[in-house]
């Protein structure tokens, strides 16, 4: 079972999309480490997948 599932997660903003189509499942007891340059979604997507922030399309699971 997973813990956290991200499914086709899209976000825009001005006009942009910075997160296009993201899936990633992380199963319980799991390290998951995100990386990439300034600027591209990381701390977005992390927003998120806590419920602080909500995507223009997709869907966040919890224990799913």
């Amino acid at each position: 079972m997973s813990l956290l599932k991200l499914v086709n997660i899209w976000k825009k903003y001005s006009g942009e999309y910075i997160l296009k189509g993201i899936h990633l499942e992380v199963s319980e007891g799991k390290v998951v480490l995100i990386r990439g340059r300034s600027g591209v979604g990381k701390s977005t997507l992390a927003k998120i997948a806590c419920l602080l922030m909500k995507p223009n399309m997709g869907s966040v699971i919890y224990r799913g």
